[in-house]
């Protein structure tokens, strides 16, 4: 299946406020692996758009992990009393690149910008590393998730 890369534009929609959710860096992935385990199984644990790998909790706790030449740092958002997890992203950067690697936002916080902020808090984060263009792949065939990164994109490329 052929794989879609956005360049992600830089903004200041990291500065923005979100009704009813924060953002905020996770220095500790794993700290909070059962929210994060709620929050993929708020999201189906099923393929997107009915191809592509299955999301599983272990695969996006792996994901989080930094290994000997790449760096993962993730943001989360939360809302409500209890803090809960409603979206991540995470951010891969390698001597050669940095990309999202992951971004979820679960079902019932969608279309509300969350995912917006939390990509334009990672590209910021990268930028304030000096690091950048930041990048996102997507396949071909996820319609809404090519849609989504267009609209951040500064230029597509195949």
């Amino acid at each position: 299946m052929p794989v879609i890369r956005h360049v992600i534009a830089p903004g200041d929609g990291a500065r923005t406020a979100i009704a009813d959710a924060a953002i905020s860096r996770c220095t500790d992935p794993s700290a909070i692996g059962g929210p994060i385990t709620a929050l993929v199984e708020a999201c189906g644990e099923r393929p997107w758009a009915g191809t592509g790998p299955v999301v599983r909790s272990e695969g996006l706790l792996g994901e989080l992990a930094s290994r000997p030449g790449r760096t993962v740092d993730s943001w989360v958002a939360t809302a409500g009393a209890e803090g809960e997890c409603v979206g991540i992203v995470t951010l891969v950067t390698t001597a050669a690149a940095v990309s999202v690697g992951w971004l979820l936002v679960h079902p019932g916080w969608r279309r509300r910008g969350i995912g917006r902020a939390l990509v334009a808090a990672a590209v910021a984060g990268a930028a304030e590393r000096g690091r950048g263009p930041v990048t996102a792949d997507t396949r071909s065939d996820w319609a809404g998730a090519v849609a989504f990164w267009q609209a951040l994109s500064a230029t597509d490329g195949a």
